[in-house]
């Protein structure tokens, strides 16, 4: 009797502490979450001008923005995202706590010469034509 209240309370006490872990670190993928596909995986930069770029880097899970503004860089994340698939290859990306509201879509277009990571917003999926990303800094001040 006594090795079986042990085990219990082992056990007990072993989902309870992945729990708490899981809870205090607020790093939490939803079980229903699509990871980033492999194609926007990766660092993308925008050319600002004088020499600055924007960068946003995806993982599997995971968007980390580094954007200059203010004579100055900022990072901003790495933000645990859930993915979900769109019409015309956008995929939504958006904060896994995020419960309403709209992400931002990505998609990547290649060329001849280079792959452009395209963005838009809105519930049409409007394309902001002034926001690409590319794959290397030499692409992206082309």
């Amino acid at each position: 009797m006594k090795k079986i209240i042990n085990i219990v309370g082992i056990t007990v006490i072993t989902v309870l502490s992945g729990f708490l872990l899981m809870v205090s670190t607020g790093q939490h993928v939803s079980a229903k979450a699509t990871a980033i596909p492999k194609t926007i995986r990766g660092s993308w930069y925008q050319y600002l001008g004088n020499g600055h770029y924007s960068k946003v880097t995806f993982s599997k899970h995971k968007v980390l923005y580094v954007n200059y503004y203010g004579s100055k860089y900022h990072k901003q994340g790495p933000d645990v995202v859930n993915a979900s698939k769109k019409k015309h290859g956008w995929y939504e990306i958006k904060d896994s706590d995020q419960k309403s509201g709209l992400g931002t879509y990505y998609r990547v277009k290649k060329s001849s010469d280079k792959s452009q990571l395209q963005v838009a917003y809105g519930k049409k999926i409007t394309r902001n034509k002034s926001i690409n990303y590319y794959e290397t800094r030499a692409q992206a001040k082309d």
